[in-house]
């Protein structure tokens, strides 16, 4: 199954539903479950990623350097997961998600934590064992 899955800081996952080999991107179905001392929250949607967007997001993700921050969008960039590195041990994860619809009216969900390096590197390693079929296309024509 193509899908990643996150169970710190919040629970994320993300799975394939639909394929665009013309663009090229993916669509996903979002399910994030957060919770804190407040209460508990859960949002569901679905939204296309380019692979290219995806490429850049997961690219050594693990070594971020000081201040560098990696944002995944959706094409409609209604959808943003970001990672940024604030010092040697900390990096702050956000999920954010805004729709606005045709009378104006805009709904906005969104989601952080602080979080350290072993979390970090097990965010990295659910998006790098994520198979990325677009490469292999890429090769078979000739880019």
């Amino acid at each position: 199954m193509k899908e990643v899955r996150i169970e710190k800081p919040f629970n994320l996952v993300m799975k394939v539903v639909d394929i665009d080999d013309v663009t090229p991107s993916f669509q996903m179905d979002i399910d994030i479950k957060a919770s804190n001392a407040h209460g508990s929250f859960t949002f569901k949607d679905s939204r296309w990623i380019q692979c290219s967007e995806w490429d850049a997001f997961t690219y050594n993700l693990s070594r971020l350097i000081l201040g560098e921050k990696r944002i995944l969008c959706d094409v409609n960039r209604d959808f943003q997961l970001s990672i940024q590195k604030l010092n040697k041990e900390e990096y702050f994860i956000e999920f954010v998600n805004a729709r606005t619809d045709v009378t104006g009216k805009k709904v906005q969900f969104s989601v952080s934590d602080v979080i350290d390096r072993d979390a970090l590197v097990s965010i990295s390693n659910a998006f790098e064992d994520f198979p990325r079929w677009w490469h292999m296309l890429m090769v078979r024509i000739g880019h």
